[in-house]
């Protein structure tokens, strides 16, 4: 074999070593490369992991402002939203320190029973996300168990009757096995005298008259819970919102004894009606009394709407208080009602009075949210009477006639709460 020159080696071995040195360049450059693209993809994941995390914490923050907001609706359901006075949340909230984020919400009156949430929350680092929450306004009829119901004790006396009636055509007696009127109380119940009852007398505490009340009586009952001052303090600032501008009461003089209001209307004082006046209350819609109302002999109180009155009610011999009766009632057209908050009385103390011979035609809840209720002489009801207070009694004595119509549980509805129904996130 031909021995191979040594210049022939030498560039050979110059040709290879040239060819190992571009190849450990390229394997270099794809690490380098391989090493720049791995350090990418991780500064990408981390920032999209950021952006996640921040998503996250801002979409709790707006959730945290439908809870917030649905809680203060609870004692409040004109509650409004922060309307751009954010909330600032913080990690420790014992010190207010580290900010969190914060959360701004707003309350949109969809109607009578139903809100709209809408929360923006917002991280420290600028972070946003919207959240919307549907919320409807919880009802319970207060007239729907008993045609009488206290929070404290109820009496019965004199020749006092209490029956149920055809609510769809009123004053009609229903047949003899029919018996709604019943009479409740968180305290004790008592019937004397020569007084009936049709349905039975039912209580937390005592019973006693039982032979007096067509089906009984039966003591050590469940209490019922009666809306708190919470919820009561609630419906009277939703009331006021919604009755709008204050007014001055009606005024009466020699040649005009009528008057109207029409609703919705805030009346800043007290309303007396004296003998031959009439007041009609046109609704629907709220008429808020901050002082008091006096139906004196002979006058006339023409209630068609949702009437709340601040201080007290008191109805005297031969007055006339009546609705104007709603075909078909709905949330936004309700059965006319009357809701006396007694001007701070409590207990015994008497927030509503019908007294004499007054008439009062009310196919309605009448409840009086602090102090008790006091009808006697010849007096006629029809529709519910509730004494929400604590401690709050109704006596009702001397020839008063009590009807009580069956179909009272589809009557008027009041607010005991806000439930999210619906929520909608990003």
């Amino acid at each position: 074999m031909t021995p191979i020159p040594l210049s022939v080696r030498l560039r050979r071995r110059r040709r290879s070593a040239g060819f190992s040195s571009i190849a450990v360049l390229f394997v270099v450059s794809l690490t380098a490369i391989a090493a720049l693209v791995l350090i990418a993809t991780s500064l990408f994941q981390v920032r999209t992991s950021v952006r996640g995390e921040n998503r996250s914490n801002a979409l709790m923050l707006a959730e945290a402002g439908i809870d917030d907001a649905v809680q203060r609706m609870q004692n409040n359901l004109s509650y409004a939203g922060t309307q751009g006075a954010a909330m600032t949340m913080f990690e420790d909230p014992g010190t207010n320190s580290r900010a969190f984020g914060n959360f701004d919400t707003t309350v949109t009156r969809l109607s009578d029973t139903q809100r709209r949430i809408t929360s923006v929350g917002r991280t420290s680092n600028g972070t946003t996300t919207t959240v919307h929450a549907l919320v409807n306004i919880e009802t319970r009829p207060l007239g729907s168990f008993a045609a009488i119901a206290a929070n404290g004790n109820v009496t019965i006396g004199g020749t006092a009757d209490i029956k149920t009636v055809d609510g769809t055509t009123l004053g009609t007696p229903l047949p003899p096995k029919v018996n709604l009127a019943n009479a409740f109380a968180n305290g004790n119940v008592s019937m004397g005298g020569s007084s009936t009852l049709d349905g039975q007398l039912q209580a937390v505490g005592s019973v006693s008259g039982t032979v007096n009340a067509v089906l009984g009586g039966v003591a050590g009952v469940p209490a019922f819970p009666f809306p708190s001052t919470a919820t009561t303090d609630a419906w009277r600032t939703d009331w006021i919102s919604r009755a709008g501008t204050a007014q001055s009461p009606p005024q009466f003089n020699g040649n005009n004894r009528s008057r109207t209001i029409n609703a919705p209307a805030n009346i800043n004082g007290n309303i007396r009606l004296n003998s031959g006046e009439t007041l009609e209350l046109r609704g629907p819609g709220v008429v808020y009394v901050s002082g008091s109302i006096n139906i004196g002999a002979q006058a006339t109180l023409i209630n068609g709407a949702t009437l709340v009155v601040n201080g007290t009610f008191e109805q005297q011999g031969q007055a006339v208080y009546r609705i104007t009766p709603v075909a078909n009632p709905t949330a936004t057209n309700p059965t006319p009602s009357l809701t006396v908050y007694g001007g701070g009385a409590t207990g015994a103390t008497n927030t509503l009075t019908i007294a004499g011979g007054g008439a009062t035609v009310a196919m309605g809840i009448v409840y009086a949210v602090n102090g008790s209720i006091q009808v006697n002489g010849t007096s006629t009801f029809v529709g519910a009477l509730v004494a929400g207070g604590a401690g709050s009694q109704i006596n009702a004595t001397g020839t008063y006639q009590h009807l009580y119509p069956n179909n009272m549980a589809g009557e008027r509805q009041f607010d005991w709460g806000a439930r999210v129904v619906g929520i909608t996130e990003p």
